[in-house]
């Protein structure tokens, strides 16, 4: 199951560099972050979470920031 979260964490990355701009990237960042969450790099997946965008609405960028924050509750529950 590791090697398929690796592989759609690389796609995501590849789709996010290859198109910087345009329809899709929020969700592709979202995605993104999921594989990183499966792959234990929390704070990674918190981080990209927490990058606003002009072409987020404010909702998606509220949801956004819920999301990191329960990641990184979660990450800091985890190290006690």
């Amino acid at each position: 199951m590791r090697k398929a979260w690796k592989a759609a964490e690389n796609g995501w990355r590849t789709y996010l560099a290859t198109f910087a701009t345009g329809m899709g990237i929020e969700t592709a960042k979202r995605l993104r972050a999921e594989a990183l969450i499966h792959l234990g790099k929390k704070t990674d997946a918190a981080a990209l979470l927490r990058e606003d965008s002009d072409a987020m609405t404010a909702l998606e960028k509220l949801g956004n920031q819920v999301l990191a924050d329960q990641i990184e509750a979660e990450a800091k529950a985890a190290k006690k």
